[in-house]
């Protein structure tokens, strides 16, 4: 099985899939595009610390899954502001942690979050899953088969399991390729 990231190529242990030489988990973190930050808030600036790792994780589980790492260079990052639930049914600004915004590249995150990092990190997870399935037109797909009323519980739940596989999965190091200088 072969694993590809820009342009390197390496093969992948035949015993086990989701093996990951050392020199593509490298690579991954470095072939990161930084995305667009919006505005200066605190929870952006916050975001924007932790960013890289968590799309260096999701990088690595597609990679490791056989998918293409995804580029965030075209991502925008902003606070959550009512305007931004115009289109939401229920919830306001207390109940909704982020949003990600099909279609636009949009991913809000409700200023509160400044006040707990690890749920912070939680939620760039999930919403960089959407990001993932809006990319891969998996949005778009569910709500034209299944209508917006039974699309959007598929969607968010597949995200959910997403970001929590990204979150627990650690990729096995290849000693091969592995250097003791």
């Amino acid at each position: 099985m072969q694993a590809q990231l820009g342009g390197l190529t390496e093969k992948l242990s035949d015993d086990n899939i989701y093996e990951i030489p050392y020199r593509l988990r490298d690579y991954a973190a470095d072939m990161i595009e930084k995305p667009v930050y919006l505005d200066e808030s605190a929870v952006v600036r916050e975001a924007r610390k932790h960013f890289q790792a968590v799309a260096n994780e999701l990088n690595l589980y597609l990679v490791a899954h056989g998918k293409r790492p995804l580029g965030y260079g075209k991502l925008k990052i902003k606070a959550l502001d009512e305007p931004d639930l115009k289109d939401m049914k229920g919830g306001g600004m207390s109940t909704v942690l982020g949003l990600y915004k099909p279609g636009t590249d949009e991913l809000c995150l409700n200023r509160w979050l400044i006040y707990n990092i690890p749920l912070l990190k939680d939620v760039l997870r999930h919403e960089l899953a959407h990001h993932y399935q809006d990319e891969g037109e998996i949005i778009e797909g569910y709500l034209k088969q299944y209508g917006e009323a039974r699309g959007v519980p598929i969607i968010e739940d597949e995200a959910d399991m997403l970001a929590a596989e990204m979150k627990e999965y650690k990729p096995l190091v290849d000693k091969r390729f592995v250097s003791y200088n």
